[in-house]
């Protein structure tokens, strides 16, 4: 029997609307003059709330999820009940240039690139994002469990990488509001606070910019993080995630959802050991006239294109006011432009 196909929004390739980061420079100081001056007073440091402490993720660990998907038909306010699955995430930033992720699905959720025909078989997949040659950085799909006379099969989305593990604090700089203690009813989240009162979680949004907050709750982006750090690592301490959702693009339309972590167990010194992307010579890939999907950029790889995908968009040009730019290299490993 045909699984009905479902939908979520991982971490790892949520495009939300978010804001630049400007930097500016100071004109260099003229010449000492003869005669003494007072000191300018220090610059005081900007200091991070409170509430970021501890919610940095650690180097490397290890966390079971549980993938809550729905479905989406067009901007429907009213989504089918959510279907559950288990999963894996492998997360190691020990080179902080060179931060990889591997993630376990054993039902393959749909994404940008992702064949509708692996969801709708219930096939298990893993997910790659890692730095690329060619792209920069890559995320790789690789399925699993197919009938022997089938060939197993691969799709590639370019130009997005891993997550960087203080991707809340940055974040946090675009949007710099204080987690809420619970997710509104509008949010509409499958899995909300745990039943133990005493368990506080903090809940991040990861939608929209300052002054410019989601039109559609329904949609809102969101990392939870367990309110209280629990482990301990080399002397940092570290808050458990909780929670991750909202909604992105995918092949059969919009993809909503929430992976929910198995905090309590999760284990900051694995053993995984390297995480490196299997041979794929044993895999066929899927593509289709939009993958690999290289976001716009103004010189894009040429491996982006010569697969069989079309030639990415440029930038758009300048204008007054600037176009809200994507929040992508916010929190992922990217050469996506923030225009």
């Amino acid at each position: 029997m045909t699984r009905e196909r479902f939908m979520y929004a991982p971490m790892a390739l949520v495009l939300v609307v978010a804001a630049t980061l400007a930097s500016g420079c100071a004109p260099a100081g003229e010449e000492q003059a003869e005669t003494a001056v007072p000191a300018a007073p220090e610059t005081e440091v900007a200091q991070e709330p409170s509430y970021l402490d501890g919610v940095a993720w650690p180097p490397t660990f290890q966390a079971n999820f549980t993938n809550h998907a729905q479905v989406i038909e067009g901007q429907s306010q009213d989504p089918a009940a959510p279907q559950e699955s288990p999963g894996t995430i492998f997360y190691d930033a020990t080179d902080p240039e060179n931060v990889k992720v591997k993630t376990y699905f054993e039902i393959c959720p749909a994404l940008p690139c992702v064949n509708a025909k692996w969801i709708d078989d219930g096939v298990a997949c893993w997910f790659y994002l890692l730095p690329d040659a060619e792209l920069g950085y890559a995320s790789y799909v690789l399925t699993e469990g197919y009938a022997p006379q089938q060939q197993e099969q691969y799709s590639l989305v370019g130009n997005m990488g891993p997550i960087y593990p203080d991707f809340a604090a940055r974040y946090n700089k675009l949007l710099p509001l204080a987690p809420l203690d619970a997710p509104p009813e509008d949010w509409r989240v499958p899995v909300g606070n745990p039943p133990d009162p005493t368990v506080k979680i903090q809940w991040f949004q990861t939608s929209g910019y300052e002054g410019h907050e989601t039109a559609y709750p329904f949609f809102q982006g969101y990392y939870a993080a367990v309110a209280e750090p629990q482990s301990v690592h080399e002397g940092d301490s570290y808050k458990p995630p909780y929670a991750f959702g909202g909604t992105a693009p995918s092949e059969a339309g919009l993809s909503h959802g929430e992976l929910t972590y198995h905090w309590r167990t999760w284990n900051l010194e694995p053993s995984f050991g390297p995480i490196e992307l299997p041979d794929l010579s044993a895999y066929q890939q899927y593509q289709d006239e939009t993958c690999p999907l290289c976001l716009p950029q103004s010189k894009a790889p040429p491996a982006c294109y010569q697969a069989g995908g079309k030639t990415p968009p440029p930038p758009p040009p300048p204008s007054s006011p600037p176009p809200k730019p994507m929040s992508c290299p916010v929190c992922h490993a990217t050469d996506l432009g923030s225009g």
